[in-house]
């Protein structure tokens, strides 16, 4: 993946940096976000075959209240 220039940016408040994250990731295109998020499993687990492949399936089944 492509780095991107580091910038330092300070905020006057967390909702302020949040709001910042918000407009930052919305403007990535959809295959930007997705090869970020890639490229953090490849850190975490090694290589990116390896984190697609590995990463575990969590399900939940609920009982739904039709009443």
């Amino acid at each position: 993946m492509e780095r991107d220039k580091r910038e330092l940016r300070v905020f006057e408040s967390l909702q302020e940096a949040d709001d910042d994250d918000v407009v930052y990731y919305s403007a990535m295109a959809p295959q930007q976000r997705l090869n970020l998020v890639l490229e953090l499993s490849a850190r975490y687990r090694g290589d990116v075959d390896e984190a697609v492949e590995r990463h575990p399936r969590v399900y939940r089944v609920v009982e739904l209240d039709l009443s």
